[in-house]
Order: C-alpha cells, then sequence, then structure tokens
C-alpha cells in the first residue's frame, strides 16, 4: 500500500485488488494479524490509500476500514 503507483496506475488495478483481498482475508477478523496491522501503521497506510485510489478500490478499501473499527485499539489509534 506505501507504493504511490498502485492508486493512480492502471497496471496495478489487479495487484490493489489482490492487496485488499489479502487485508480481509489475511488479517481482518484475526485479533493478533489486526495487531500486527496496526502496530505497522497498517491503518494510516489504508486512510491513505482511500484518498488517492479510484472508484473500483474504494467501496472495498471502506469495507476493510469499517470492519477495523470494531477493533478499539483502531479507534483509539486513530482518534
Amino acid at each position: 500500500m506505501k507504493d504511490p503507483n498502485i492508486a493512480f496506475s492502471n497496471r496495478y488495478v489487479l495487484l490493489g485488488l489482490a492487496l485488499l483481498n489479502a487485508l480481509w482475508n489475511a488479517v481482518l477478523g484475526s485479533r493478533r494479524s489486526e495487531e500486527r496491522f496496526l502496530s505497522a501503521q497498517g491503518l494510516f497506510d489504508l486512510l491513505e490509500f482511500i484518498e488517492a485510489c479510484d472508484y473500483v478500490h474504494r467501496k472495498m478499501a471502506l469495507s476493510c476500514l469499517s470492519f477495523l473499527t470494531e477493533n478499539a485499539r483502531a479507534v483509539k489509534e486513530f482518534l
């Protein structure tokens, strides 16, 4: 998610979707994985990605963000 081209280049459309799919399936739902994701500043990377991404990625990225809000640490970190 830290690659600036992932949100702008047409070549990265499938890579972005695969990345969000991996986030949804591998990280979200597991408290331990979510804690690691949050400690690696993943929440802020996800927010920056949402800000720069196109319409195709935005729906799935916002779904991941809304799922993360169920974690109390994510809400604390955001505020």
